[in-house]
């Protein structure tokens, strides 16, 4: 069967915000549109996060974009 091609990406993103940064995990998995399995919390999540995922989104894009990262950029191919 093959993986959902966002897989890796959301997998890279989790792992960054997990062992680089101080963001909590629940910004996270909100981020990466994950569903709370746990049924007490999804009755008093009432808020969006939204302030602190534009800091944690902040945070990946320049992490992302800076030069000592070992991100790879993926280019869309030239037409000949």
């Amino acid at each position: 069967m093959a993986q959902n091609p966002t897989s890796g990406f959301r997998s890279t993103f989790r792992d960054y915000i997990g062992e680089e940064t101080g963001f909590p995990p629940r910004v996270a998995e909100f981020a990466i549109a994950h569903v709370l399995s746990d049924e007490a919390e999804k009755a008093y999540a009432r808020s969006d996060l939204l302030k602190k995922r534009f800091k944690m989104m902040n945070a990946w894009a320049a992490y992302v974009d800076s030069a000592s990262s070992n991100v790879t950029h993926i280019r869309k191919k030239q037409k000949a």
